[in-house]
């Protein structure tokens, strides 16, 4: 929570040879990164809560690197599902929230972390979840200003369902997957 608060960019992507040893560093000065996934291609989607955006590095040179920004709410878990090839986003809270109209301040933000109780700083609930196609284009945004599930931070697509995962609830949420239109 202080990373996120402090607003530090201190994430980074590894690749590790496992017949070699070697670990590379794919990028660095990611903003608070919380979510990767591989799709068939084996192309890397990379999900940044402070930069509220998902980046997909592709595997072969054409496609070269792709950024989906700024979303309306921040980022966290990514995962692809089995059937349907959609690459699902769990949005835990929406934008802004207080300490992002602190970016500007960096000393503000560190100072504000000191004082007690400070990170614990409570955004209004809301459940948020949204598809992408391959090509990073948001074919399904399934909301819920109502939180009828809260602070959704993961979710993963089995059998027709999307299952969520939550900081705050105390169970699994279940959804049938709506169909498309």
């Amino acid at each position: 929570m202080l990373d996120f608060i402090e607003g530090r960019w201190t994430g980074r992507l590894l690749s590790y040879d496992l017949e070699t040893g070697a670990t590379e560093i794919l990028r660095d000065d990611l903003g608070f990164a919380n979510g990767v996934a591989v799709d068939a291609r084996g192309d890397v989607w990379l999900a940044e809560t402070l930069g509220a955006r998902i980046t997909r590095i592709a595997d072969h040179a054409a496609a070269g690197r792709q950024r989906l920004e700024i979303l309306p709410a921040y980022p966290d878990n990514l995962s692809f599902g089995a059937t349907t090839g959609t690459l699902w986003v769990a949005l835990p809270a929406v934008r802004p929230n207080p300490v992002e109209r602190l970016a500007a301040w960096p000393f503000v933000r560190k100072v504000l972390t000191r004082i007690p109780g400070v990170s614990n700083i409570e955004v209004k609930p809301y459940s948020m979840v949204i598809g992408l196609d391959a090509d990073g284009r948001v074919i399904r945004n399934l909301q819920d200003p109502e939180a009828g599930y809260p602070t959704i931070t993961s979710v993963k697509e089995i059998n027709g369902y999307l299952y969520f995962g939550s900081i705050k609830a105390t169970a699994l949420g279940r959804l049938q997957l709506p169909a498309t239109r």
